[in-house]
């Protein structure tokens, strides 16, 4: 029982530094959405989206892969103040503009599409995540 309670606090520990990490890296708060989903299931959550990556531990590598699919597809650059906070099999991501709201647009690309912007897919992150 004891080691469950340590493991549980520790994973929450370390998810809330990386959290906190990013957040001075990026200069800007994360949304509160995110966080709170986060703090509830940024080590993992078992099955939930198996093939993705959107934990806590890979949060910087996601903005680094993010970058280089676009450059490697031609596509344009990441908007200013972009977060990438989720992406499948390394040819699609979703992201959302650290702009201090709290339940931001969710924006997405996939290698190969045909639309020239990115595309809003939900108008709430919450969205995203129900």
């Amino acid at each position: 029982m004891l080691r469950k309670l340590f493991a549980f606090f520790n994973k929450d520990i370390r998810v809330v530094s990386r959290l906190t990490i990013l957040e001075k890296l990026h200069k800007r708060n994360l949304p509160k959405v995110y966080k709170d989903f986060m703090l509830h299931a940024g080590a993992s959550a078992d099955n939930y989206m198996i093939g993705s990556e959107w934990q806590a531990n890979k949060l910087h590598d996601l903005q680094v892969w993010a970058a280089e699919l676009l450059e490697e597809n031609n596509f344009r650059p990441l908007p200013a103040h972009a977060f990438v906070f989720w992406m499948h099999q390394g040819y699609q991501f979703a992201f959302f503009i650290l702009n201090g709201e709290d339940d931001p647009p969710v924006f997405y690309y996939r290698e190969g599409q045909t639309e020239t912007e990115f595309v809003k897919s939900f108008e709430r992150l919450s969205d995203f995540y129900s």
